[in-house]
């Protein structure tokens, strides 16, 4: 998949984003950290179940696009092509503003306010020490 590192570098910048916005506290959002939390969830338990519509009725429309561009394929058949990583349950949450960082037993997912409610922006994201994140799925 030739985009896919392209997809990586993107997500650098919303990764970087997140870092210097210092999420080491959940702030008060509406919708709140915990709305994020299982929007991650339920995004990843769309993967695990071979669901890629589910999973794609979670991330946000630029996030789609890159899916399919990236892949070549519809979003849903994308995204569970993807490799994404196993993950069920959310450890910590942190939100600082508009943006959402789950951390997850097997992944780390990034979010965005959309109105009331979380769409994902970023997953399959492990981190690089003081560099972003290195995201799967992204926005390019």
């Amino acid at each position: 998949m030739e985009g896919h590192g392209r997809a990586h570098r993107a997500f650098a910048a919303a990764g970087a984003v997140v870092a210097a916005a210092g999420l080491g506290g959940c702030a008060s959002l509406s919708p709140d950290t915990a709305a994020a939390a299982d929007v991650a969830e339920t995004f990843h338990a769309a993967v695990a179940a071979g669901d890629g519509q589910a999973a794609c009725d979670a991330l946000a429309p630029q996030v789609l696009e890159e899916v399919e561009e990236v892949t070549g394929a519809p979003c849903p058949e994308g995204v569970l092509a993807s490799g994404l990583p196993e993950a069920t349950s959310t450890t910590v949450t942190h939100a600082d503003g508009r943006l959402a960082q789950v951390v997850m037993d097997g992944d780390v997912v990034f979010l965005t306010a959309s109105g009331n409610h979380w769409l994902v922006i970023g997953a399959g994201c492990t981190p690089r020490g003081e560099r972003p994140y290195d995201c799967t799925i992204s926005k390019g």
